[in-house]
C-alpha cells in the first residue's frame, strides 16, 4: 500500500530500524538512520494551498451540511515555521502524533505555532500529501486537516518533508501571525545520517 498514517508508520519505523520487539523495561536504544530532506518539493505546496484557498471551497459542518468558505486570503510562508515543521517531520517517524517523542507538547517549540497537520507514507510527494490533507471524501470527523488549511485565522505556514527508511514524512505548521521571513533561507535537499533514541518497552504477551 502506498499511503498510510497512524500507528503503522511508527511501528514500521521501529521494525525497519531493527529494534527488538521485547526488551528490558525502562531501557533505550540508539540507532543511526539516513534522513533525506525534501524542502524544494515541500515549498511547492504553498502555491497549491493558496490557489485552493483563493478560489473558494467548502468543508462539512458538524450537522453534515456544507459550508462555503468564499475566497480566502493567501498564507505567507514562514521560515521559522518551516524549521519547526522539518523538526516535526523527523519526530513523527518516531512517534506519529501531535506530541514530541520526549513527551513535550508541540507548542513548546514556538509560541508562533497554532496548528499542525501530519501525514506519512511511501512515495508521497507534495501534490499527493496536499491531496491527502484535502479530505474531499471524508465526513466532518475526518476533515480536521482540511479545516486547518482553510482556517481564516491562520496567516502563515511552514511545511516540512523528510524521507526516512523509504517513508515520506510531511508536516504543515500554522500560525495566526504573518510571516516575518518568507523563504529567505535556501531550501534544504541533502541527505544526512542522524542518531535516533528509542525507548524500549516490553510488549504484552
Amino acid at each position: 500500500m502506498k499511503k498510510f498514517v497512524g500507528f503503522l508508520v511508527s511501528l514500521l519505523m521501529v521494525m525497519s530500524l531493527g529494534m527488538p520487539a521485547y526488551a528490558e523495561e525502562n531501557t533505550s536504544i540508539d540507532v543511526n538512520t539516513t534522513i533525506t530532506y525534501g524542502q524544494s518539493d515541500a515549498r511547492t505546496m504553498l502555491k497549491m494551498m493558496n490557489d485552493w484557498r483563493n478560489a473558494g471551497t467548502w468543508y462539512y459542518q458538524e450537522d453534515g451540511s456544507k459550508a462555503d468558505t468564499g475566497a480566502l486570503p493567501s498564507l505567507s510562508y514562514d521560515d521559522e515555521l518551516e524549521s519547526i515543521a522539518m523538526t516535526r517531520a523527523k519526530q513523527i517517524a518516531i512517534l506519529f502524533a501531535h506530541q514530541q517523542p520526549d513527551g513535550q507538547d508541540i507548542y513548546a517549540l514556538s509560541n508562533k505555532l497554532n496548528g499542525e497537520n501530519i501525514a506519512a507514507g511511501t512515495g508521497v510527494d507534495a501534490a499527493e500529501a496536499f491531496e491527502m490533507w484535502q479530505e474531499e471524501d471524508q465526513p466532518y470527523e475526518g476533515q480536521g486537516h482540511r479545516r486547518n488549511m482553510l482556517d481564516p485565522a491562520f496567516k502563515s505556514v511552514g511545511i516540512g518533508h523528510v524521507t526516512i527508511n523509504g517513508i515520506d514524512c510531511w508536516v504543515q505548521d500554522f500560525s495566526d501571525l504573518p510571516s516575518q521571513s518568507e523563504m529567505q533561507t535556501t531550501a534544504r535537499d541533502d541527505t544526512v545520517m542522524q542518531r535516533y533514541r528509542f525507548q524500549r518497552v516490553r510488549l504484552p504477551a
